[in-house]
């Protein structure tokens, strides 16, 4: 089945995909500087700024939606830092977006990303797009894979997609559910002719969001809590 409800790109920039956030929103790189999302802007050579223009380019409408999915299970108000490393960019966008101060340390090898994070000096979140295997002292751990604790007091959040998450103190997460979709989107699992199945029937997953429908390529299943549980990564990821 085709995506369905796919409109036209429409390039966001990027005050319009942070809603305006607090002029203090930084952007500190691991070499030690630090630039507001405004200056960022203004830097158009910049690696980092390519590739949120790349994000927004192909994001469309519906990054915003994504992001604001994202502020529902990142604890920002808690910890308004967070650290980025391996290409999670959604993770810090979204904390630009709520007015936080992102750390990005792409590029870096895993000791000296361990090293970055401790320098910054309080509690901070991580964002990875992977499992990731560092002992920094993080306040939280948000990823899309498996996750292993970094230190003892590190609450750890699963997501998937970006718009659906669950935190290590739901069952749920002891049972190796992905999340719960944010409001607005939703999760199931598809039959090859892109019906929906029933509760607990395993399929493709697909994800429907405020302006489409999208196939993940994931195989899965959903349950009657609406907790997804992915039995079978897409090739290659």
């Amino acid at each position: 089945m085709e995506d369905t409800l796919k409109p036209p790109v429409n390039r966001l920039s990027l005050e319009e995909v942070l809603g305006g956030a607090p002029g203090a929103t930084a952007v500190v790189f691991h070499d030690g500087s630090v630039v507001t999302y405004a200056e960022l802007a203004r830097r158009p050579s910049d690696p980092l700024l390519q590739t949120i223009i790349e994000v927004l380019e192909t994001g469309g409408d519906e990054l915003r939606a994504k992001l604001d999915a994202m502020l529902t299970f990142l604890p920002l108000r808690e910890v308004p830092d967070t650290a980025v490393v391996d290409g999670e960019l959604y993770g810090g966008l979204a904390t630009l977006r709520a007015g936080g101060t992102v750390w990005m340390f792409d590029g870096l090898e895993l000791q000296a990303q361990v090293e970055a994070i401790a320098r910054i000096g309080r509690p901070a979140g991580l964002c990875v797009a992977s499992e990731w295997a560092g002992t920094a002292p993080v306040a939280y751990l948000c990823s899309s894979r498996h996750l292993r604790r970094p230190s003892p007091s590190t609450r750890l959040i699963r997501h998937y997609e970006h718009v659906a998450a669950v935190r290590d103190d739901h069952p749920a997460f002891a049972f190796g559910s992905v999340g719960r979709a944010a409001a607005g989107w939703s999760i199931f699992a598809a039959s090859p002719s892109g019906g929906r199945l029933p509760t607990d029937a395993t399929g493709e997953l697909m994800v429907r969001g405020p302006r489409r429908e999208y196939r993940t390529g994931d195989v899965g299943h959903v349950d009657r809590e609406g907790f997804v549980y992915v039995e079978r990564w897409k090739e290659g990821a």
